[in-house]
């Protein structure tokens, strides 16, 4: 694989000369901007993965996931056996990523026992990740314009939105979706000058959607931007090994990722029988395309074309799978969804987070509006196979910028994909300036900084520091670790913990207990659970524990979750404990130093 893309580079004359040169240049700048990036990310977060202290609820989840196949749970089996039991929770995470995180674990127990091995893997995953993402962005970038790679590894450095997920201790699948789209968009730019590397782009998107389903919009956009050249009448041979790679990599990925479980399975939120009919649908429909460009002369004739057939593909889905046809959040029960997805913080679209936290939706929308702007204003300007490229960026980012206005969560897609346009923007403008006269040179230094992501940096602090910071989640990661704060639990005998829905993961990856509920989506029998008791009054609550099998119940009085539940239901259980006060039939188990409080059911003075 090669960094950069000698055929569109600036400067035609003696082009493959000077790209070779500058490899060393770029690859040095990935390994010096990552070197940085670590050791700042160990400096704030300094001992954290040790304790395994504020990792995200995805964090702790993903390590039991990890600890649990490594304890001989059946490769496809993900559910969460201590999760909303004794039915146990359906998850809709993937098994792939689980795989080299439990080869790290399993190497480094000999050597480091079983909490150095995790803590190895706290740190050496996200770091891993983030050269492989700034080696994504370089390669993409230099598949335009090698001039611009080493400016696209310095801005993604400083892109504090998308490096929230390389942070250490962060080993949820984001960082690993990130990467495989970087690299997508890498051999999807590729295929324009070497159809071949279309194969290795069909192939990645699989293995996005394998994953996690939240890539589904970029493997649409990168989808789109395969079929770019071909549109415009150019050569058809990308477009068709594009689809190849889809052919083959759907049905091989099913397998891979569900070996031994139900191939035939229908699930609308993790990869399946659904998303193997798209793929192989698009790959087939790719191909044929590709073999029929040459019968169709005009651009408008190709566009038909292909939005014909994507519509009696998507009519064809629709018919297979209508339960797939609304999103994931469709079935929520109203009130889960009321009193938790309507809280999440990533959750909120542009409008909650303007009104919320200002100083948030400065960090997470202003660079990539403005990378949609300079991804724009390249395709204007350009010509050939260049326009194209800088199509298929526009398109990404354009996608991954909506997405963001309707979930922030995918603010940090947007910001990684907007280093690009940004980058290759200044230089063609370094490119055009070059030789002009020497007053012009200073617009080559202020220029980065203007159009890099520290302006919005700079704005979400001052508006954070004006008293817009984020008022909804100020409180969040509350209770989430020091491992040795959740030790005392593992004294009192393994059971069931009623737990606001936040803590569950935490009780599940630091104690030897079980939880009822966690923030995922299919557990909604596990959150109107939870959600039930914590809203109601304590007769009222009491007699749901009486129907209940769980043991014990854990509160955070500082946690945003319970603030919200208490400040809604002021005579509720809620409300109690976010006062510090509890209902005469708990017995609080005392737990010396530890932010959260824990008690035992106990009747008629009996513990359960």
């Amino acid at each position: 694989m090669t960094l950069c893309s000698a055929e569109v580079s600036a400067s035609p004359a003696g082009v493959g000369k000077g790209a070779a040169a500058s490899r060393p240049a770029a690859a040095f700048a990935v390994m010096a901007a990552a070197f940085l990036v670590i050791a700042v990310m160990h400096a704030v977060f300094a001992g954290a993965p040790s304790r395994l202290e504020g990792l995200d609820t995805d964090d702790y989840m993903r390590l039991q996931e990890v600890r649990d196949f490594l304890g001989g749970q059946a490769w496809a089996d993900v559910s969460q056996h201590r999760l909303d039991t004794p039915e146990g929770g359906s998850m809709h995470f993937s098994r792939l990523p689980d795989a080299p995180m439990a080869a790290i674990v399993a190497a480094a127990r000999p050597f480091l026992g079983d909490e150095g091995a995790e803590t190895l893997l706290l740190v050496l995953w996200p770091a891993g990740m983030l050269v492989l993402y700034l080696f994504g962005c370089a390669a993409a970038a230099g598949a335009v314009d090698c001039k611009s790679r080493i400016l696209s590894v310095i801005f993604a450095a400083v892109s504090l939105p998308t490096l929230a997920q390389f942070r250490p201790g962060r080993i949820d699948h984001h960082a690993l979706q990130i990467v495989l789209v970087c690299f997508a968009l890498y051999f999807v730019l590729r295929s324009f000058d070497k159809p071949k590397a279309g194969l290795w782009a069909g192939l990645l998107i699989v293995l996005m959607l394998s994953v996690g389903m939240e890539t589904a919009p970029y493997a649409a956009a990168l989808a789109a931007a395969a079929a770019l050249p071909w549109l415009s009448g150019g050569d058809e041979r990308g477009l068709g090994a594009f689809g190849a790679g889809l052919l083959t990599a759907a049905p091989a990925t099913l397998i891979v990722s569900r070996f031994g479980g139900d191939l035939g399975a229908v699930q609308c939120d993790a990869y399946s029988a659904p998303q193997l009919a798209a793929a192989m649908l698009t790959g087939g429909g790719a191909m044929l395309l590709a073999r029929a460009g040459g019968g169709i002369k005009s651009a408008r004739g190709r566009l038909a074309a292909a939005l014909g057939l994507g519509a009696v593909a998507a009519a064809f889905l629709a018919a297979l799978f209508p339960g797939c046809m609304t999103g994931p959040y469709a079935r929520l029960d109203p009130m889960v969804a009321d009193l938790w997805l309507n809280t999440v913080g990533e959750a909120r679209g542009l409008s909650g987070v303007l009104a919320t936290a200002p100083n948030v939706a400065s960090l997470a929308y202003l660079f990539p509006a403005a990378g949609v702007v300079l991804a724009a204003i390249n395709v204007v300007q350009t010509r050939g196979a260049a326009r194209s490229k800088h199509a298929a960026i526009f398109l990404l980012l354009l996608t991954a910028l909506a997405v963001s206005a309707w979930q922030l969560r995918g603010a940090s897609f947007a910001n990684a994909f907007a280093v690009l346009p940004a980058a290759l923007f200044l230089a063609r403008m370094d490119a055009r300036t070059g030789d002009g006269p020497r007053r012009v040179r200073p617009l080559a230094v202020l220029a980065p900084a203007a159009l890099s992501p520290l302006p919005a940096i700079l704005l979400s602090i001052f508006i954070a520091a004006a008293g817009g910071g984020d008022k909804e989640n100020a409180a969040a990661g509350a209770c989430r670790g020091p491992r040795a704060a959740f030790a005392p639990l593992n004294a009192a005998p393994a059971g069931l913990v009623m737990t606001p829905i936040d803590l569950g993961p935490p009780v599940i990856a630091l104690t030897h207990h079980s939880a009822t509920s966690a923030p995922y989506h299919r557990n909604v029998g596990g959150m109107k659970r939870s959600l039930a008791f914590f809203t109601a009054g304590k007769e009222e609550a009491r007699a749901l524990l009486e129907d209940d099998p769980s043991d014990y119940v854990i509160v955070c009085p500082h946690a945003s979750d319970l603030k919200t539940l208490a400040a809604r239901y002021p005579h509720s259980v809620a409300a109690m404990f976010a006062e510090g006060r509890a209902p005469v039939w708990l017995e609080e188990i005392p737990m010396r130093g530890a932010q959260f409080r824990f008690y035992r059911v106990a009747f008629n003075g009996r513990a359960r």
